[in-house]
């Protein structure tokens, strides 16, 4: 974690006058192309979960973009080196989801092995406050099945103290022969502009269309 010299950010202003507002977080959704890693699914018997390589595929995409890294710690802003995953997941035997965290690593199988021992970790302790899970270095994933959404908004702390970008991941539906999934990204405009957003969503939709590139599976 590097603190920011607010003296010599150029987004100081910004930071600022955000962090004054009650609401300052907002949010985006679009349709991200999930046809490469579908297809993985169906022609290997042995892949991973569909969950995991669409968090990893986002988390990834995210991690790429210093301004989906940065968070406020103590009042100010901070920049960490890698974000790590926070994820909802309905144990075994439940029906209520428990909260999970999960180390990132740009290796998606080391990536993947933590986000498996995450679940095991719920299944034999669900909580929705995991060990390890209290600081800002995180995102919030979530995935709605069943609704194909075309806008969503989460529930927020304090926005002076709770900066974690929440995504959340919607139905998969076929349009021209492609599969899409709706992806909604919620995020404080004291550090995340629009542009930032639509550098979020070019890179999740080559790893997700083009997964050959990035998985060695």
């Amino acid at each position: 974690m590097k603190k920011i010299d607010i003296n010599k950010w150029d987004r100081a202003e910004h930071f600022n006058f955000f962090k004054t507002l009650d609401h300052p977080n907002y949010s985006v959704c679009a349709n991200v192309d999930v046809t490469g890693i579908t297809e993985i699914k169906k022609s290997i018997p042995s892949a991973p979960r569909l969950s995991d390589l669409i968090y990893y595929c986002a988390a990834r995409a995210a991690n790429t973009i210093d301004e989906m890294r940065m968070r406020i710690v103590e009042g100010g802003p901070v920049l960490f080196e890698n974000i790590n995953l926070g994820f909802t997941y309905i144990p075994q035997g439940r029906t209520l989801h428990a909260n999970c965290v999960a180390e990132y690593d740009d290796d998606f199988e080391v990536t993947r092995k933590a986000i498996e021992k995450a679940r095991l970790d719920a299944d034999k302790n669900p909580t929705l406050k995991p060990e390890g899970g209290a600081g800002q270095n995180f995102f919030y994933f979530s995935i709605l099945p069943g609704i194909s959404f075309t806008s969503a908004c989460n529930p927020w702390g304090n926005p002076k103290r709770d900066s974690i970008p929440r995504i959340l991941f919607g139905e998969i539906f076929e349009e021209n022969g492609h599969k899409k999934m709706p992806v909604s990204v919620e995020v404080l405009h004291c550090f995340v502009d629009g542009q930032h957003l639509a550098y979020f969503f070019d890179g999740m939709n080559k790893l997700c269309s083009t997964p050959q590139k990035y998985f060695n599976l």
